[in-house]
């Protein structure tokens, strides 16, 4: 059993010797090279004025959303209450009556 374990093993050791690089036909690389020209699409070339265009609506946006980040910011300015005014608020908020002593 051990022999012929070695036998198979020699064998397929053997066989490795033998092996040769494969040949390939002297056409091939040509017939490679233009088949990956032929699935390559065109270049895209962009005109001037399709630049232009782009350039002016992304400017638009951009400044769009400036003045809307300004506008909503003017609108939603947080009131300054004194501590005083403060505290009436939360009284009357909490409790739900005005806390008119004063201190």
């Amino acid at each position: 059993m051990i022999k012929r374990n070695e036998e198979i093993i020699d064998h397929t050791l053997n066989s490795i010797t033998d092996i040769k690089r494969a040949q390939a036909s002297p056409f091939l690389y040509g017939r490679a090279m233009e088949r990956m020209k032929q699935q390559l699409p065109a270049p895209v070339y962009y005109t001037g004025k399709v630049v232009i265009q782009f350039a002016l609506a992304a400017i638009l946006l951009v400044s769009l959303n400036l003045v809307s980040v300004r506008l909503l910011k003017s609108q939603h300015k947080p009131q300054q209450l004194s501590e005083e005014a403060e505290l009436q608020r939360m009284a009357q908020e909490y409790f739900g009556f005005e806390n008119n002593n004063t201190y």
